[in-house]
């Protein structure tokens, strides 16, 4: 969870740079826009993050009531590191700094 929060607060910073710098990158996140605005950005982590928080919190353990669920909190951490890896990875590639 530690390590998945990182990587979110460092997509945040990126896609921060990203809108700060129009000339330069744009936004891939259908979500946002080709061109968000700093605000805009603030706006959507400041829900996704805490909405990350509370999945966790929500989706159960790996076993629950005796069974295991193929889709349980490890799994969902899983999937959100990957994807976020991915999204750091790949900005950091192109050029893109961090901007708090």
């Amino acid at each position: 969870m530690a390590a998945d929060t990182a990587l979110l607060t460092a997509d945040w910073g990126q896609t921060r740079y990203v809108a700060a710098h129009p000339d330069g990158f744009h936004e891939i996140n259908p979500i946002l826009g080709r061109h968000p605005s700093e605000s805009t950005v603030n706006a959507q982590f400041a829900v996704a993050i805490p909405a990350y928080w509370l999945s966790v919190w929500i989706l159960p353990p790996r076993e629950d009531r005796g069974y295991k669920r193929w889709f349980n909190r490890r799994t969902f951490e899983v999937l959100v590191t990957a994807g976020e890896s991915a999204n750091v990875g790949r900005n950091f590639s192109i050029g893109a700094g961090l901007r708090f």
